[in-house]
């Protein structure tokens, strides 16, 4: 009785090698992400900030009527100066209003690196347009200046298209970050210190 030689069929050897490779790279991506609580694995956290003076956003006690869409001017992220305030009106209290149309968020990011002073704002809700203005005011002389940029969306939030400011024209110093939010009938205030 002869027995006969299986024959190695080399397409389908390839196929089960490549098939078992694409099986250990997912098992080993997953592992990861799972670990590294990437995605798939990622869960959404609340924004937090990077300095303890941080505030989130509370709703604004501006008149609707003054907010206006963004004009092709203020598209751009230009400085304007400004007089400084004569009372607290621009800081926030901290304290949500009872007004349903108030946009929630914080700053989540104020630090001065490299000659570029980086301020982050996180939105907790899905805003397709409107504006952010920040004000600058130095804690000392109360000087201020005003830069703008849009609201930008993110698959489930929203943030600011974020300010990238120039220290080389900022004095030493404290100062008050205050964000401005402003979409359609919704807007909010946030504040924060930063020493530069």
């Amino acid at each position: 009785m002869e027995l006969k030689k299986a024959k190695k069929n080399p397409a389908k050897i390839i196929s089960l090698v490549a098939l078992a490779v694409i099986i250990v790279a997912a098992a080993g991506y997953g592992s990861y992400a799972f670990m590294a609580k990437t995605w798939p694995f990622a869960t959404q956290k609340p924004a937090t900030a990077n300095d303890a003076t941080s505030k989130p956003f509370t709703d604004a006690t501006s008149d609707s009527s003054t907010s206006k869409p963004p004009s092709a001017s203020d598209q751009d992220k230009t400085p304007t100066q400004s007089t400084p305030p004569s009372d607290d009106s621009n800081t926030s209290s901290g304290n949500s209003s009872s007004d349903n149309n108030g946009i929630t968020g914080s700053i989540n990011y104020a630090s001065a690196t490299d000659d570029t002073l980086k301020v982050r704002v996180t939105i907790t809700e899905l805003l397709n347009s409107g504006t952010c203005t920040l004000t600058l005011s130095n804690a000392t002389t109360g000087s201020s200046t005003t830069y703008k940029a849009d609201i930008i969306a993110n698959p489930s939030s929203s943030t600011c298209d974020g300010f990238n400011i120039p220290t080389k024209n900022l004095a030493k110093g404290d100062y008050n970050i205050s964000v401005h939010l402003s979409s359609g009938d919704k807007s909010g205030v946030a504040s924060s210190k930063v020493t530069i």
